[in-house]
């Protein structure tokens, strides 16, 4: 969306402080050869000239009045020209402003050869979706390094690799979902998901459907509450065992000890309290 203010009727300022290098004579070079861009202008001004798009090449101008939707190539030179007051002793009203939707045709989109940021990866980065990851050819994977998807029939069996690709698979699924937000967010189900999948049996000759994960996120276990009180257990004998590390101080000491009466005070903190 651009939005161009107004200027009084003798003026020479051009778009270019409303758009920046949008504002000047310019081509869109990320647009896709073969499409067009489409813009869609909006505001009612009374009182003033709404502007003019420019298509250099062909010689040719439109006036950008209200509602007024233009397909045009956007790597050809193109431009425009802001908002006028009509009337010589009239200045345009501040707010007055007009306002057009662009849907560029971006190469990378049409061809997919971009990388799409999916969602966090953690605190400092990003999951990149490529578009085009199943057309590369071995020799672009071998150059892309080790990988589990390519790599793990060195160090995993068959099924044991088909295992830790569709876990893997739901892990992430689960990780970008969870960052949606709560009234769109997407639920997956786990039983369904594990059994979307199925694997060559070699030696059987057929496809096997018996890839499951009762202690997945979402899973049978988790909607039993089965894994929260697993978790609950091991942060309670946790808790229990801290008063056996040694402390920043070198003494065996924590609140859990102290509070249970199993060791004293270190020696500063006795002294003190005497």
């Amino acid at each position: 969306m651009n939005a161009a203010g107004a200027v009084p009727f003798n003026s020479n300022i051009s778009l270019k402080p409303s758009l920046g290098v949008a504002g000047d004579s310019h081509r869109d070079m990320g647009d896709h050869i073969a499409s067009l861009t489409m813009m869609f202008s909006f505001g009612n001004l009374p009182g003033l000239h709404q502007g003019n798009f420019f298509l250099f090449e062909l010689g040719i101008y439109v006036a950008v009045e209200n509602y007024k939707l233009l397909a045009f190539k956007g790597l050809q030179y193109h431009g425009g020209s802001p908002p006028r007051s009509l009337d010589p002793d009239v200045p345009p009203p501040k707010d007055a402003i007009r306002l057009t939707f662009i849907c560029y045709p971006s190469e990378r989109a049409m061809e997919r050869t971009g990388l799409m940021s999916l969602a966090s990866a953690s605190a400092n980065s990003i999951i990149e979706v490529d578009r085009r990851l199943p057309d590369l050819t071995p020799e672009q994977l071998s150059r892309s390094g080790l990988n589990m998807a390519r790599d793990s029939d060195a160090i995993l069996d068959v099924r044991s690799a088909q295992v830790f690709i569709s876990r893997s698979l739901l892990q992430l699924s689960q990780g970008v979902v969870s960052q949606m937000s709560s009234d769109r967010r997407l639920y997956i189900d786990t039983e369904k998901f594990m059994s979307a999948f199925s694997w060559h049996d070699a030696q059987k000759g057929e496809y096997v459907h018996d890839l499951t994960w009762e202690n997945a996120p979402g899973g049978l276990l988790d909607k039993q509450g089965v894994l929260r009180e697993k978790e609950q257990r091991f942060r309670d004998a946790y808790n229990a065992s801290e008063c056996l590390l040694p402390s920043k101080n070198g003494h065996l000491f924590s609140r859990t000890a102290e509070e249970s009466g199993v060791m004293e005070k270190p020696p500063k903190e006795r002294n003190k309290s005497e």
